[in-house]
């Protein structure tokens, strides 16, 4: 689903110091660092980034995004950089890749595609939302990599479907329930070769220190044990997109943003991150526009399900 409009802008999280060499203003200078390593670093792409973020050993790690919209600017989405360049770096190591979507279960009638078409529409989802999700399933099985979406009863479906505020609060229980079920039972399940589990959604549900009233949508807490306490937190921002959110463009590190052609990591908090993506327009995001452009989405999963949520609790009703 990664619920565009519900989920938190990346990071209401401490401010961290800049290091000197980026052409920062100083105002986003905002307190000491309290660990040795530097706190801002440049790499050429989203591969290298990973590689210096995320430990090797490494159980689970959360991505989150700030979702493309109807009514924000096109671009190159974070789900396709993920897809076409952070994928095949990951995949070695990666058995399990767990998205915040799901598949219509056409046992439950027509409530179901009405509960997912308002999640669209409420979310304004760009219509190529579906073929990115596929072309991500696609690539992903290429790899030998399981693919997990996320169970989705009938009662579910009811309750969503409502179109209401109360509507949101059950799509985000059941978001951050679903994803909090799946990332700590999937560490149990890889290979000694292949012990990461990615979990790709919105970049609220993936935070180890949620904002003051945001707990229950993060499923952080509810994975740390399953992950031997090496859960990785990373949020993708899409400049055109961090600029347009006002949450976002009133972060310590949004001027950053502006002009940027690198990538580059901001070192949030112990294992939170937050990486800034290159402009869509700039030499850096060249090669990254292959296949669709929008962001991922909550409930056009593509024609060919993913593999069975884990057997690790009874299914949802």
């Amino acid at each position: 689903m990664l619920l565009v409009g519900a989920c938190r802008q990346p990071d209401q999280k401490q401010p961290v110091v800049v290091e000197e060499r980026l052409p920062v203003p100083t105002s986003t200078i905002v307190r000491p660092a309290l660990v040795e390593d530097r706190e801002v670093r440049e790499f050429p792409d989203l591969a290298s980034a990973l590689a210096a973020i995320v430990p090797p050993g490494t159980r689970l790690l959360g991505i989150g995004e700030l979702h493309a919209r109807t009514d924000r600017p096109t671009v190159i989405s974070a789900l396709a950089r993920f897809t076409n360049e952070a994928l095949p770096a990951l995949a070695p190591r990666l058995s399990h890749l767990v998205l915040e979507t799901w598949t219509v279960d056409q046992r439950c009638g027509e409530v179901a595609t009405r509960a997912t078409e308002t999640i669209q529409r409420q979310v304004r989802r760009p219509a190529s939302t579906q073929s990115e999700l596929g072309l991500l399933v696609e690539r992903s099985r290429d790899h030998g990599v399981k693919v997990h979406a996320m169970q989705v009863g009938c009662d579910d479906y009811r309750a969503i479907a409502k179109g209401d505020d109360d509507a949101i609060a059950a799509m985000l229980d059941l978001t951050t329930a679903e994803l909090g079920r799946l990332g700590a039972a999937l560490p149990a399940q890889t290979s000694r070769e292949r012990p990461l589990v990615v979990v790709y959604g919105g970049a609220m549900h993936n935070d180890r220190s949620p904002t003051p009233g945001l707990e229950p949508w993060s499923y952080a807490a509810a994975v740390e044990a399953a992950s031997d306490h090496t859960f990785v937190e990373v949020d993708l921002i899409v400049p055109e997109l961090g600029l347009a959110d006002p949450a976002t463009a009133s972060q310590p590190w949004a001027r950053l943003l502006r002009g940027n052609q690198r990538v580059v990591t901001v070192r949030r908090a112990e294992r939170s991150y937050v990486v800034l993506l290159p402009e869509s327009g700039t030499k850096a995001s060249a090669g990254h526009g292959k296949g669709p452009r929008a962001g991922v989405g909550a409930a056009a999963a593509p024609s060919e399900p993913p593999e069975p949520p884990a057997p690790s609790a009874p299914p949802r009703r």
